[in-house]
């Protein structure tokens, strides 16, 4: 889905450095979201993604909050 824009804008896992990847992991994750409320311009969002960690075996889940809209 285009023109959905997430407030913050880029989201980081504390403990590593992967803020390209879980920003993307969230981007996906809130607009299947967004998708499924077609009606709304905007909503509050709580997801969970894996950030890959720094190496294959420090992969984890972790949860981000923020808000969507569409622009």
């Amino acid at each position: 889905m285009t023109g959905v824009m997430l407030m913050p804008g880029t989201y980081r896992c504390p403990d590593h450095d992967n803020h390209e990847v879980v920003t993307a992991r969230v981007r996906e994750s809130v607009e299947r979201e967004a998708a499924w409320h077609l009606g709304e311009r905007r909503a509050d969002f709580r997801v969970s993604v894996l950030c890959p960690g720094g190496h294959s075996a420090d992969a984890h889940r972790r949860v981000y909050e923020g808000t969507w809209q569409h622009a």
